[in-house]
């Protein structure tokens, strides 16, 4: 139930009639309580890049959204793609055994796709781990975890996520 304000309700020599009431009641009705709207994400006074968003976060299953507003305009559209067939897979993305039919799988080079890994991996997003020498002659394959995807951008980097997201009127100012 909400709480009414104590307001401009005069008290005579008894209780408040009911015309005093509604009275009341229209008017706090009419009046708009200051409301500054939180957007989803928030440019701090340091720089950084942050999300304003205090959901519980998946296990893997589902791309959250902030994921695809910061970190679109670093890893583009096919790093993208590649992170969500990861996230696809989930726990199961270390036992793709073979890059080269990974990268097939989604019509794309060998090349390309280990840049994309890459740039994945420098942003946070998931863990390569490479076969050493002699885990490659037993023919170990790659290893990529996903990791929780961090919730801000570094200073370098805001400002071009903020110039190129698709969500550019989700973003407070610096504060």
């Amino acid at each position: 139930m909400a709480r009414i304000p104590n307001r401009s309700i005069e008290r005579k020599d008894g209780p408040p009639s009911a015309d005093d009431v509604r009275n009341s009641l229209t008017q706090l009705a009419r009046e708009k309580p200051p409301s500054k709207k939180r957007r989803s994400y928030e440019i701090l006074a340091t720089g950084q890049l942050v999300v304003n968003d205090e959901r519980q976060f998946t296990n893997g299953q589902i791309i959250p959204n902030y994921l695809v507003d910061l970190y679109l305009p670093i890893i583009g559209y096919a790093g993208l793609g590649i992170l969500t067939a990861l996230y696809r897979l989930g726990t199961y993305a270390n036992r793709v055994p073979n890059l080269t039919e990974f990268a097939a799988a989604g019509g794309m080079g060998y090349r390309s796709f280990v840049g994309h890994l890459e740039t994945l991996e420098d942003c946070g997003l998931i863990r390569v781990e490479r076969p050493s020498n002699r885990d490659r002659a037993a023919h170990k394959g790659t290893r990529i975890s996903l990791t929780d995807a961090l919730q801000s951008v570094a200073p370098e980097l805001a400002n071009h996520v903020q110039e190129r997201t698709l969500v550019q009127w989700q973003f407070d100012a610096a504060s």
